[in-house]
């Protein structure tokens, strides 16, 4: 089963932030579309001087660090829209986080995450999905540590030394 991503970047209508705003992330968008993701993050960027408290745009800046694998940078932008007034926007940003925690192996944060984004979207289909795999995962143990050839080796040669130690003892 594979992880649903919907790390999609949100188009912004140029009637609630102001026109600026607007351009600056439709630029962005088509960069994030063209899978261009520096450019992208660097309109979005821009766009979030004008408008600092924009959870549509923090989310977007996530998204785009999460193409560029900055994943810290990703989940401080999460973290940002996990607490918006907006529910959809909330949930969106807890689901992404849950796909960042993912991506970093943190299966348990991820579960957490997703549980969020449920809480707020109960009948996202993705996040269900996402939400049973991370849950597979955190309850499969962790794999086995294999002893390398190296370590067996040096202990099969304290062995030998301790051996060949006795044997000289028992011939003095």
């Amino acid at each position: 089963m594979a992880l649903l991503f919907t790390l999609t970047a949100l188009p912004l209508d140029a009637a609630t932030v102001g026109d600026a705003v607007a351009s600056r992330s439709a630029e962005a968008q088509t960069h994030y579309d063209e899978e261009r993701y520096d450019e992208a993050l660097r309109a979005y960027r821009d766009a979030l001087v004008e408008r600092p408290e924009s959870a549509a745009l923090h989310l977007n800046v996530g998204d785009a660090l999460y193409q560029l694998g900055d994943y810290e940078g990703a989940l401080e932008e999460f973290d940002r829209v996990s607490v918006a007034e907006d529910a959809s926007l909330a949930a969106q940003g807890f689901h992404n986080k849950g796909n960042t925690q993912f991506q970093m192996q943190d299966f348990g944060a991820a579960v957490e995450s997703y549980r969020e984004a449920l809480e707020r979207s109960p009948r996202d289909a993705d996040t269900k999905a996402n939400l049973e795999l991370a849950l597979q995962l955190l309850q499969q143990p962790p794999p086995q540590q294999q002893q390398g050839g190296q370590e067996s080796d040096d202990e099969s040669d304290d062995s030998q030394e301790g051996e060949q130690q006795q044997q000289e003892q028992q011939q003095d």
